[in-house]
């Protein structure tokens, strides 16, 4: 006899192919469930499910690795924050493979991180309202210290936090979240192309500040020359690399 409330609720019915776990997804949609709240114990969530727990452990464990969901074990099971995580780990892992061939994803990267800082000009400049950002300028000013002193990793960090920052001013969480992630997927990639030198590094920082200027004055088409400006040196990298490979496999 069945003991929890819910039992049988989100079973599979006959000739369903839903996955169990789709049925978990449809139960935390079903009951209204919020990012930190805790799921049934696998033994209940076997009952309500109908399934094996087993099964269910299986689910739990494909679930949290889209984060979807958070085991944390001698706590319990609770509703994930729903990240870019396993996005993420895919196309960094995808690639890099490119990044030992032919380097199509890299340009793919580029092309679509150019897009999205592009289209998201209007929602940027309008967040900032042409009031400076204090935030964004302490981290400019890092940005400047870590290029001057030839501090790849600095620079790299800095630049993590200038595009969180300024694409927090579009209004949008889900916008600043894959704007994180694909900058996370393409920083990590380009890194195994090349090492910038230090011009590069300072050309960096510069071509960060005056996106920053651009947009805080509203200067939408400068704006985006220098969005564009920030990938021209990674483009000419990836032509030079394919060159390269190509002349290695007698491609012409």
């Amino acid at each position: 006899m069945s003991t929890h409330p819910d039992a049988g609720g989100w079973a599979a019915s006959t000739g369903d192919r839903e996955s169990l776990t789709d049925r978990l997804k449809r139960y935390i949609l079903d009951k209204r469930m919020l990012s930190g709240d805790p799921l049934p114990s696998e033994t209940d969530l076997a009952e309500i499910l109908s399934a094996s727990r087993s099964s269910v452990r299986e689910a739990l464990r494909t679930l949290a690795a889209l984060d979807i969901i958070e085991i944390r074990h001698g706590h319990g099971t609770f509703v994930g924050q729903m990240s870019f995580a396993g996005t993420i780990e895919s196309l960094i892992f995808k690639g890099l493979l490119s990044s030992q061939g032919d380097l199509e994803v890299i340009d793919d990267l580029i092309d679509l991180r150019e897009a999205f800082d592009i289209a998201l000009t209007d929602h940027v400049m309008a967040g900032l309202a042409q009031k400076a950002d204090p935030a964004i300028e302490e981290t400019l000013a890092d940005m400047d210290l870590h290029a001057a002193a030839n501090n790849a990793a600095g620079v790299e960090a800095a630049e993590k936090r200038f595009h969180e920052q300024l694409l927090g001013h579009a209004g949008n969480k889900l916008a600043t979240q894959l704007g994180t992630a694909l900058w996370q997927v393409h920083n990590t990639v380009a890194n195994t192309i090349r090492t910038p030198s230090q011009a590069e590094l300072l050309e960096t920082a510069k071509i960060h500040r005056t996106m920053y200027v651009m947009a805080l004055h509203s200067r939408g088409r400068r704006y985006q020359a220098a969005i564009l400006d920030r990938y021209e040196p990674l483009r000419g990298q990836v032509k030079k690399v394919t060159g390269s490979i190509r002349q290695a496999s007698g491609e012409h």
